[in-house]
């Protein structure tokens, strides 16, 4: 289990970085590296840390948590890219005022990090394939987001990679990562986490 310091129960951008950097997240990396088929992904694909992602026109993308930056025409993946004042506002907001104990806040952290990277693990899988190409990119941003081929595919494939390899329930990270929350499924998130903690 990841060690991590959290002040009442608040996270920043550092703590989060030591989850990156502890051997939980190195194991989590490789396990994605072999289940996904990619090679020395963890050599190629450094993860660069950054606050927020920023969009064509300047604007901070506060729901986006990872992202990969491609040379033009998608030919190669460039960076690795996970925004850690992003995820951080997201846990601070949604989590920290209707969950009690700091170590089912340190494992939301883990999970949401977890969920993002393997999100774009996906992607880079995608792209390895040749299936996010520039042709297929320009027809995809003009669909919503949510709606798009890829992301769907890499939504889905994301959770059952952080499901697979951490054990915890389906619907609890469902949960953490729904753009909705409220007291009851608060309180079910930290129900089951304290038992998944016990049990590990």
């Amino acid at each position: 289990m990841v060690e991590i310091l959290i002040l009442g129960n608040q996270v920043n951008a550092e703590e989060l970085k030591g989850i990156v950097a502890n051997e939980h997240c190195c194991s989590f990396l490789a396990y994605l590296e072999g289940s996904l088929c990619i090679s020395n992904s963890i050599e190629r694909y450094p993860i660069k840390f950054g606050e927020y992602k920023l969009d064509t026109d300047g604007f901070t993308e506060v729901q986006t948590f990872a992202s990969l930056s491609f040379s033009e025409k998608y030919k190669d993946v460039l960076s690795f890219n996970l925004y850690l004042e992003a995820i951080t506002d997201e846990v601070n907001r949604k989590f920290v005022h209707r969950i009690r104990l700091p170590e089912v806040i340190q494992v939301i952290a883990m999970l949401l990090i977890y969920n993002a990277i393997a999100h774009e693990y996906v992607h880079i899988k995608q792209h390895e394939e040749g299936r996010l190409t520039q042709e297929v990119m320009d027809l995809e941003n003009q669909i919503d987001y949510k709606q798009r081929g890829l992301e769907i595919e890499a939504s889905l494939r994301s959770q059952e990679l952080v499901i697979g390899f951490t054990g915890i329930e389906p619907l609890v990270l469902g949960q953490i990562i729904s753009e909705n929350i409220d007291n009851d499924n608060a309180s079910t998130i930290e129900h089951e986490i304290v038992e998944w903690l016990r049990n590990r």
